[in-house]
């Protein structure tokens, strides 16, 4: 696997230039910032608290991260969609979660998560293999488009 650390590192840097990219799904460009970044390497727990994800699941995540800029820019189409409300600074806002899935090699299928809030420009959120379910899809599907 490698020292996490410097493959954090250098995935970081590689991450920080790609800044947007057009998706013909959502018919706009999506940013990819650093709270994308920090999504693949962290989650909150069940008291609502960042923990560091597992170092198995770091590394799958930022193996396959060089594929998430080639999904946008080529999924036509948003596989699922997830509406959500969220807590921001004191306001609830109204949350979109997509889901853009692409076959970026042979039998190797990408998702990448993107979440729009309210208004705002939609930001990459998070990216895996295709055959990872969420756990938290039995209490708020996603609803095919």
């Amino acid at each position: 696997m490698g020292d996490i650390r410097k493959i954090k590192r250098d995935e970081r840097r590689k991450y920080d230039l790609i800044g947007s990219v057009y998706s013909p799904a959502l018919k706009e460009n999506v940013k990819f910032t650093a709270q994308g970044f920090h999504h693949l390497t962290h989650k909150k727990d069940a008291t609502g608290k960042q923990r560091p994800r597992k170092i198995a699941e770091q590394y799958l995540k930022l193996s396959i991260l060089k594929y998430a800029p080639v999904v946008v820019a080529k999924c036509k189409k948003a596989e699922a969609v997830r509406y959500l409300e969220k807590n921001v600074k004191g306001k609830t806002k109204n949350v979109i979660h997509y889901a853009l899935v692409y076959m970026v090699s042979t039998n190797v299928q990408v998702r990448v998560i993107i979440e729009k809030t309210g208004n705002g420009a939609p930001k990459f959120l998070s990216v895996m293999p295709h055959d990872k379910k969420s756990k938290s899809t039995k209490k708020r599907p996603y609803r095919r488009s």
